[in-house]
């Protein structure tokens, strides 16, 4: 009854989900509605979605979902809000996060920024991470030629890990940043936001 006449296909879903087609505004008003409307405690939707929020600004693309899930499930937050926070990261705000945590990351462990560019850093950290997984399909379909290559295996990751510890170290004043900043207005948000629908409800 609800469903669309006309299905979004791939390139809509991916159009909308960079920039919505109904506005940044109406977007962020429609996601306060849908956490507000939540069966859950203020305290489990703000604390789940602070989890998403705060995991985006992690450097481990692909793990954001259950990363946050799995830190929202250990403070008891709700693993559905978690979720959708980690639309917090997205293509349009993902450029602005790894640019403060890699400098955050820098100052930290007294790197110099100069001295490296940081879309050269992602895409060879990018390139390793497909090597890498490369390497697991040999592992699966040819055991003893993969065994071999061991080494090789081992040094992708040590490459890997020389490239994203910076961000990784970085990352974390940012989580807990994050974390307390969303768990704060969100809570509020959906404490009002239960608090009206209730009143509104014993009004009529």
């Amino acid at each position: 009854m609800f469903k669309r006449k006309k299905e979004k296909n791939f390139w809509r879903k991916l159009s909308d989900f960079i920039y919505p087609r109904i506005g940044v505004n109406r977007s962020m008003k429609y996601t306060g509605h849908r956490l507000g409307r939540m069966n859950s405690s203020p305290y489990k939707i703000a604390c789940g979605f602070a989890c998403g929020a705060g995991i985006s600004f992690t450097p481990f693309l692909g793990l954001h979902f259950i990363l946050s899930g799995i830190m929202a499930y250990l403070l008891r937050g709700s693993i559905i809000a978690s979720a959708i926070g980690t639309f917090i990261g997205n293509p349009l705000t993902f450029p602005f996060i790894w640019a403060l945590v890699y400098s955050t990351g820098s100052l930290m462990v007294g790197v110099d920024t100069s001295a490296h560019n940081i879309g050269e850093l992602f895409n060879f950290a990018l390139e390793k991470i497909s090597e890498i997984n490369s390497w697991h399909l040999l592992f699966l379909s040819d055991y003893s030629t993969a065994i071999n290559t061991v080494s090789d295996y081992l040094k992708m990751w040590s490459d890997l890990f020389n490239v994203l510890y910076i961000f990784i170290i970085g990352s974390l004043p940012w989580v807990a940043i994050v974390w307390f900043t969303f768990f704060i207005s969100i809570y509020i948000l959906v404490k009002n936001y239960k608090e009206k629908r209730k009143f509104r409800k014993k009004k009529n």
